[in-house]
């Protein structure tokens, strides 16, 4: 008998199946299920395919291996095969009658219900039914109830001080330029920074200087050199010689005949006492007269006045200079500080000024004032030890000497300390850069304490015997408190994760 196949695919539901079903021409229809695909067919989808299949005049067939469809195609009396071969050669069964079409002769008369009511509860055991029984049931229940109570209800806050003290330690320390790492036995690289600083200061006038009040007066006697009259003008200036030539200009103007001397009024160009000259003293006149005529002066020139006034002195100039430059070494010093990590030593004898790039004096030098005041921009440069290279020097040389049965930190319940630092006397630095100095290291240590060990020790117990049990060992700086939740329960709880340690 012809068999049409009909291979589900994994995207295939009830809706598709019943439409390629309704294609097939022929008295059996296979439904193929796929080795290893899924397919979204459920139970009653399985009837409804049966009924579709009824519908078109056709047997429904399955190849499965799922043994849960195999389970539910015999449930509904679907012949299922082993394979597509197996559908061809194996016979199939006759499809049964709907109930509809059924002969009365068929059916059966009804059944005893309580018949089958007996049969489905069978008689209880006598001693089931005993109170007492029941009521020792009921006990344990309730001891079951307590039990999970005592277990889970109760919480406890165990709070712990262990004992602590500082550590202390004195460590000899070696930087050096040449080295790039941290070592336990105190070597250190020495680390080099620069830095530009600027200022200014100024301090009181110490000297004193002469200012010129009035000029000095006197004649100037012209002789004509040449063969022809000369006009001497207004303001020609004649000059003593020498490195400092004092200059005088006339006052009016003249003029010399062939052969003639002409004297004529001069006035000193500069107010002072340096105008005042002794006779001849003028000799040279500036410009191209001095080729025509000669000139000197008859009598002394006089009346220039000179006053006293404050003025910076050289020794002023040097001590402010030294003052400022040691402010700025301080503030340099300062600065590198706060730029470099924290904690970090900067080696006063290697803070040097590398360069001077601005130094200007006010009032310049020459000129008086009541005040000197010097501005300066200087770079400076220096060898430092770092604070991070300290701190883990100090770190490891403490780890190193910690105590038995002391830590840093007690366990994980606080985070530890920092170790603290700081250097004993000045650091000294050789020829070679290589700077020596002491360190004076310290922390704060604690006391270690087990956790489990305290869980373990109070965990079941009374508050009372569980204090004494701690107190008995470990050693504590404040006495331990236990705070019970709720309060008024009796015991720490059996179960560890119902007790907090808490270690401060």
């Amino acid at each position: 008998m012809k068999t049409h196949l009909l291979v589900l695919e994994s995207h295939d539901d009830l809706i598709s199946v019943k439409d390629k079903m309704s294609w097939a021409k022929t008295p059996r229809i296979l439904l193929i299920w796929p080795k290893g695909e899924r397919i979204a067919l459920r139970p009653l989808d399985l009837k409804m395919l049966q009924r579709q299949a009824r519908s078109l005049g056709a047997t429904l067939g399955l190849v499965a291996r799922d043994p849960r469809i195999r389970r539910e195609a015999a449930a509904l009396g679907l012949p299922v095969f082993a394979s597509p071969r197996a559908a061809q050669s194996d016979p199939w069964p006759v499809p049964k009658l709907p109930k509809r079409q059924r002969t009365a002769k068929f059916r059966k008369s009804p059944a005893d219900l309580r018949a089958l009511r007996d049969e489905a509860r069978p008689a209880q055991a006598r001693w089931q039914a005993h109170p007492l029984v029941r009521v020792g049931f009921f006990a344990l229940g309730v001891l079951a109830a307590l039990t999970l109570a005592a277990l889970f209800l109760p919480h406890a806050e165990i709070t712990l001080s262990p004992e602590s003290k500082i550590q202390e330690l004195t460590i000899p320390v070696a930087a050096d330029p040449a080295l790039k790492l941290v070592y336990i036995m105190g070597n250190i690289p020495a680390r080099a920074t620069t830095l530009e600083n600027a200022g200014s200061q100024q301090i009181p006038s110490t000297g004193a200087a002469a200012v010129p009040e009035s000029e000095a007066k006197g004649v100037a006697r012209f002789r004509n050199l040449t063969a022809s009259k000369i006009q001497i003008p207004l303001g020609a200036v004649v000059q003593t010689l020498g490195a400092a030539s004092i200059r005088f200009v006339t006052t009016q103007e003249a003029e010399a005949g062939v052969g003639k001397t002409v004297d004529v009024p001069i006035e000193a160009l500069g107010a002072g006492a340096g105008g005042n000259l002794e006779v001849d003293l003028i000799q040279a006149v500036e410009g191209p007269l001095g080729l025509s005529l000669s000139v000197t002066n008859p009598a002394p020139t006089s009346g220039g006045t000179s006053g006293q006034a404050a003025a910076p002195s050289p020794a002023d100039r040097e001590r402010l200079r030294r003052a400022l430059m040691e402010t700025l070494r301080a503030q340099a010093r300062l600065e590198m500080l706060a730029s470099l990590p924290p904690g970090s030593l900067v080696f006063p004898d290697t803070l040097k000024n590398v360069i001077v790039l601005e130094e200007v004096y006010d009032p310049p030098a020459g000129e008086t004032g009541a005040s000197l005041s010097l501005t300066m921009r200087v770079k400076f440069a220096a060898q430092y030890a770092s604070g991070d290279d300290l701190s883990e020097l100090a770190a490891l040389a403490l780890a190193a000497a910690l105590e038995d049965g002391f830590s840093a930190a007690p366990a994980e319940y606080s985070k530890s300390e920092p170790p603290t630092f700081h250097p004993i006397g000045i650091p000294v630095t050789d020829e070679a850069g290589r700077t020596v100095f002491q360190l004076q290291v310290e922390r704060r240590i604690r006391r270690t304490v087990d956790a489990r060990r305290v869980l373990s020790l109070a965990q079941g117990r009374g508050a009372e015997s569980a204090l004494a049990r701690l107190n008995g060992a470990f050693a504590f700086s404040s006495p331990p408190q236990i705070k019970m939740s709720p309060a008024w329960w009796p015991w720490l709880p059996l179960a560890p994760f119902r007790i907090d340690v808490v270690i401060q």
